[in-house]
């Protein structure tokens, strides 16, 4: 009994023990979630880093950077990483991205991969592969942070100076989401880039970066992207590896700024040192200061495209800013104040925000069929003689000959002979081989000759089992979010059984490769991919506005022709019908506000009722084809997915989206036009040449073109308002509606450009049972006056202040049992150039 006790004690300690090593193992794992564990193999050592420092933005696109060491014999194989894509009850879903790989004995070798994340995934498994088994494997650790929290890039060569930018409140604290940079690490690809709120460049010499890398960050910012720029005594150095068509600069000198005034006010701190602050006399051309010491501009912002680039004249990582304890907060006031992105992260944590484009799968169904009434005839035709032959005829035959135990076989014979030309007859449809739908969308400035393509792609095979495609362009492929093949593959799993599966492979190489397991019968494999094309030449337009009318002239020289051309002019659509390539048209286009309709009412007059054969006909003034009809269907659900936008901003906040609101790419001229150019390239679905239907939509923003003209007159429509509010609303752009929540006040703010000096401006506004009363804010008596209608002319600058704003505000009151909802005021003016 005794040794039993003791023995119980004895075992009791060694399991206090154990039970002691595995929460502290589990406390260490929680701590170091970077540690790699080796690799099953030991004649191979791989090491890893998912995204940068192994942080990774979930939704984004992640570079994978692995260094593989080969003790063994020689190796050929693949490298293999499994990303989770879904999990569908116990079923977890996965997607492989693969890279062939030869790594002969002794050798390191350093290889580059690209995924898409979907899902927060903490490990990683990296496998190396050979006739489908597993050689050697490793898991690697990362943190990820979610989709709507980007990083912070910084080059600098001196970056312990910059420690202080992880205080910045860019929608939260940026923290661990600060990433250092330089020239070997900078991303050369645009989806990587993309997963970024911001770039800095201080003391960095921008020379380094290659063309492609410089390329990459021009268009980034074009996009939409921010990039800072700290000079001071290095802007020679931080400024000459830019494109002087990206950023035109004239170095004027130094000077030293002595009044804090302004960055005191944004900081909320006391600027108590003695020394000055060292500045670059910098004339950029389009900037605006927006930061002054005294008179002269510290800070200057420049809009690039979507994007911004805020140039500070003075190094952020030198004293005295670099140890000013008001610098972060200083710098946030500054950003959010005039980045819209920024503003509208850090004043709404709760909103909802969508701008993304959706294409609907339903588009990329509406490829040309080929027409069945022959193959109906010629299959009926068959049938009938096939019946009247083995019928009565051969009867006939067979009883004069008396030979009707020759029908035993006769009979068969003529079955199988049909059966072939039955066979050849729907060979020549094209429902026997595989099929590609895809819609790409180009967003092109007036006078570039190159632009990245986003495509979306539905492939269609006869196929069951395993459906490779192979693209021959380097387009970077993915499955796409709207993929819903899932569903039909794997209708048979027992969801009650945890099980894992392999979906998909992407294999990257030569050339880019996806394969789809378990499909289905014409199942839509969805594609999404980019790649950037270049074109013959640019399009180049010249736009103004004279006597209420817009006039000018759009050249195209891409190469090809724009079909299905619609010119958006504000609120204003005109169609244009096609552009044909090294031609120009004229444009005298009538602008009235009496004229204006919503987007569906306008979309019905240019493309036709779209669901109503007898209407399109009347419409186009022909009866038209069912690849017509498909056509137009086609263009008008891409046209609307495009440009249908709705941004919701949920109960309860405040001051919140300072955006430029209802503008299209940030211009209030857009031409888009149509093209079926094969852009994607040629495409195989197991190994098969495939019949590939594009599509293409060209957006391509253009300029009031105002250099010949001394007198400037902008109608209704064309400046668009940021909208803030203490209350909660919806903003449907498609409408130009704004649906309210709760009661309170709302604010427009409209730009105009400083240059012009105004004589003349009217607000275009509808009063209703919401609007409880309407306001215009006079700068000189600083007091808000009642809003009218009617024409405000002679001294009008007093209604905008110094940064070339006209505010508005409608108080508003909201009704239960009502339909709560506003029209968005519109502006026009007249003016002088100063």
């Amino acid at each position: 009994m005794l040794f039993t006790r003791r023995n119980r004690e004895k075992y009791r300690k060694i399991a206090a023990i154990l039970a002691f090593l595995l929460i502290g193992a589990m406390i260490i794992g929680i701590l170091l979630p970077f540690v790699t564990y080796a690799a099953e193999s030991e004649n191979f050592i791989i090491n890893g880093e998912i995204g940068f420092n192994n942080r990774y933005k979930v939704g984004g696109t992640t570079p994978i950077s692995l260094e593989i060491t080969n003790e063994g014999e020689d190796f050929k194989g693949e490298i293999q990483i499994k990303i989770l894509r879904q999990e569908y009850g116990n079923v977890l879903d996965n997607i492989v991205y693969a890279k062939d790989v030869e790594l002969p004995k002794g050798s390191t070798k350093k290889f580059d991969m690209v995924v898409r994340t979907a899902n927060m995934q903490r490990s990683f498994n990296i496998a190396l592969t050979s006739g489908g088994k597993t050689i050697a494997k490793k898991t690697i650790y990362a943190t990820a942070f979610p989709p709507e929290r980007g990083f912070v890039g910084v080059l600098s060569e001196d970056p312990q100076s910059l420690n202080y930018l992880k205080d910045l409140e860019l929608g939260k604290t940026v923290g661990s989401r600060l990433i250092e940079l330089n020239e070997n690490k900078f991303p050369t690809d645009i989806n990587i880039l993309n997963d970024f709120d911001a770039v800095i460049i201080n003391n960095y010499d921008t020379s380094k970066l290659n063309k492609e890398q410089i390329e990459m960050l021009n268009q980034w910012v074009s996009g939409g992207g921010t990039l800072i720029l700290g000079t001071g005594p290095n802007s020679d150095k931080v400024l000459k590896g830019l494109a002087s068509d990206f950023i035109s600069v004239i170095h004027k000198g130094t000077a030293d700024a002595t009044d804090f005034f302004e960055m005191e006010q944004l900081g909320g701190r006391i600027f108590d040192s003695d020394q000055s602050l060292q500045t670059a006399l910098l004339e950029i051309k389009n900037g605006e200061g927006i930061l002054f010491s005294g008179n002269l501009p510290i800070t200057t912002l420049l809009h690039q495209g979507k994007g911004y680039v805020i140039v500070h004249h003075f190094d952020l990582g030198i004293n005295p800013i670099a140890q000013w304890d008001g610098n972060r907060y200083m710098l946030t006031e500054l950003y959010t104040k005039h980045i819209p992105v920024f503003a509208q992260k850090s004043n709404n944590e709760d909103q909802y925000y969508d701008n993304s484009s959706f294409l609907s799968p339903y588009v990329l169904r509406l490829f040309p069929r080929p027409e069945q009434k022959g193959l109906l005839i010629g299959t009926l035709i068959m049938i009938v003689v096939y019946i009247i032959l083995v019928g009565p005829v051969l009867y006939w035959i067979l009883k004069v000959k008396d030979k009707r135990e020759y029908g035993w076989f006769i009979i068969p014979f003529l079955a199988f002979g049909f059966s072939g030309a039955a066979y050849l007859l729907s060979s020549n449809s094209g429902f026997n081989s595989p099929i590609g739908s895809s819609v790409g969308i180009t967003y092109l400035k007036s006078g570039e000759t190159s632009s990245v393509i986003d495509i979306t792609a539905g492939f269609f095979t006869p196929d069951t089992g395993e459906s490779k495609i192979t693209f021959t362009k380097d387009i970077h492929p993915q499955i796409s979010d709207v993929d819903q093949s899932f569903n039909f593959r794997n209708n048979g799993i027992n969801n009650t059984e945890k099980k894992e599966i392999i979906s998909a492979k992407i294999k990257i190489g030569q050339q880019d490769e996806l394969i789809f397991y378990n499909d289905q019968s014409w199942a839509m494999n969805t594609v999404t991919g980019s790649h950037t094309v270049n074109f013959s030449g640019p399009i180049n337009a010249s736009i103004t506005f004279k006597d209420n009318k817009l006039i000018g002239s759009i050249q195209n020289q891409l190469g090809f022709d724009l079909e299905t051309c619609i010119l958006v002019a504000g609120d204003h659509y005109y169609y244009i019908d096609n552009l044909k390539n090294n031609d120009t048209i004229h444009l005298e286009k009538e602008i009235s506000s009496s004229n204006t309709k919503g987007r569906y009412e306008a979309l019905d007059e240019i493309f036709g009722p779209i669901y109503d054969i007898r209407g399109m006909n009347t419409k186009w003034g022909s009866e038209l084809s069912k690849e017509e009809l498909q056509s137009l269907v086609q263009r008008r659900e891409i046209f609307q997915n495009y440009t249908n936008r709705y941004y919701m901003i949920k109960q309860g906040s405040y001051g919140i989206n300072p955006k430029d609101l209802l503008s299209d790419e940030g211009s209030s001229i857009v031409l888009y036009g149509f093209s079926d150019e094969s852009l994607l390239g040629d495409v195989k679905i197991n190994d098969m040449a495939i019949a590939n239907y594009s599509q293409n939509l060209f957006v391509i923003p253009l300029e009031i073109d105002y250099s010949k003209a001394d007198k400037i007159e902008i109608p209704y429509g064309f400046i668009k308002p940021y909208i803030t509010g203490n209350i909660g609303f919806d903003m449907d752009e498609f409408e130009n509606i704004v649906y309210l929540h709760s009661s309170g006040s709302m604010d427009f703010t409209y730009s105009i450009d400083s240059n012009i000096k105004l004589s003349e401006l009217q607000i275009q506004f509808t009063t209703n049972s919401s609007v409880d009363g309407a306001y215009i804010f006079n700068n000189e008596s600083e007091i808000w006056e009642e809003l009218t209608n009617l024409p405000y002319e002679g001294d009008v600058e007093k209604y905008r202040n110094s940064e070339g704003k006209i505010q508005i505000r409608l108080d508003v009151l909201v009704d239960n049992q009502k339909d709560n909802r506003i029209e968005v005021p519109k502006l026009r003016m007249k003016g002088d150039k100063q």
